[in-house]
């Protein structure tokens, strides 16, 4: 999906996109020994997760629901042409693992939808 939007990006933008793909902020964080700097990591890392969370149920109010309650059945794709709920499932429990392994996520953070916790 990404690689079909940045066909249609300013060049400038395009170039800050690759710039963020060769990035390894996670490394600089490790290496560095300020405290500060691995709070704030950390901060992101749960931040992302608590959007993710968000995108999930929005997703479930706004798409599968009303889906339910027209009878359609089977796999509801998203905007990368893959099961939505799979694709955000995913992505909320790699950060959440990511998270704790580094110690940046709670368990305190919310878990994904019920209904949708079988499809991931």
């Amino acid at each position: 999906m990404m690689l079909s939007l940045e066909f249609y990006m300013p060049s400038p933008h395009r170039a800050f996109i690759e710039f963020l793909k060769q990035s390894k902020i996670e490394k600089l964080v490790k290496l560095n020994p300020s405290k500060d700097l691995k709070s704030a990591f950390g901060e992101v890392i749960s931040t992302i997760h608590l959007f993710r969370s968000a995108h999930l149920r929005v997703v479930e109010t706004y798409i599968y629901k009303p889906a339910r309650r027209e009878g359609v059945k089977g796999l509801i794709l998203g905007s990368g042409n893959t099961p939505a709920s799979h694709f955000l499932g995913r992505r909320l429990l790699s950060t959440a693992e990511y998270g704790k392994r580094n110690g940046n996520v709670g368990s305190s953070q919310e878990p994904p939808p019920t209904s949708l916790r079988s499809s991931l």
